[in-house]
């Protein structure tokens, strides 16, 4: 009998050395970078996958998703040279019955944002809106771009927009995709993260080298709002795929 509890023990102990070690939770700054605006009303909390939950207050700037202000990343990392970002964006948005009409259509918007990290009125964002279309939330994917006419410098700008309808439900998630190889930038889209679609593809030389990139979320509706951004990754782009 002692024997085989001195077995029992020994066992026991052996599954306590084994036990895995807890998770760390993932840092904002990590995967996602720095909070832009220390004075922000959103909110940003992030989960032990990485997930970055984004509550949008009403208290947040009201724009509309096809304005031609360049939105800078709300929580942006510096990157330089060529890289890949991937991520998955999921809106929850009030009931439509809920929102009432103002003097701006209703309308969300949530994606990607590229500024450069010298001039960041020049920039673009892609992303996933949605617009309040009667009783119903309709879906579509934009991506807009800002860079200054000919010679430079601080402007006036021109403006490239691609605003095109989308399938899917307004609760569904859209996996984004910008590809920089120097001066050319594609953005590809998906709704399951396997099959890209092209979505639209330009040349920018005003960026510079090194630029901010981050998560971006507004709109102009009189309810909070909410957004996670997942699988999220910013790779280099490797020489061979270039």
């Amino acid at each position: 009998m002692r024997s085989t509890t001195a077995g029992m023990l020994v066992a026991v102990a052996g599954l306590a050395v084994a036990a895995p070690v807890p998770k760390e939770k993932a840092k904002l700054e990590d995967v996602f970078g720095e909070v832009a605006d220390k004075k922000s009303e959103c909110k940003f909390e992030m989960n032990k996958d990485g997930a970055l939950a984004v509550t949008v207050p009403t208290t947040h700037p009201a724009l509309e998703p096809d304005a031609h202000s360049t939105v800078p990343p709300m929580v942006g990392k510096k990157v330089t040279g060529d890289f890949v970002l991937t991520v998955r964006v999921t809106l929850a948005l009030p009931k439509a019955d809920e929102v009432k009409v103002g003097s701006l259509p209703p309308a969300v918007m949530a994606g990607v944002s590229v500024v450069s990290a010298d001039s960041p009125s020049v920039g673009a964002r892609c992303g996933t809106v949605r617009r309040l279309k009667g009783d119903e939330w309709k879906v579509a994917n934009l991506h807009t771009s800002r860079k200054p006419l000919p010679p430079g410098g601080p402007g006036p700008f021109e403006i490239n927009k691609m605003d095109v309808e989308a399938k899917g439900k307004p609760g569904d998630p859209t996996w984004l995709r910008v590809t920089r190889r120097g001066a050319l930038v594609e953005v590809d889209t998906s709704g399951d993260g396997t099959s890209w679609v092209p979505f639209s593809v330009f040349k920018e030389k005003s960026w510079g080298e090194t630029v901010s990139v981050g998560p971006v979320a507004f709109g102009c509706i009189d309810k909070e709002f909410s957004v996670t951004f997942d699988q999220y990754e910013i790779k280099p782009l490797k020489e061979e795929k270039k």
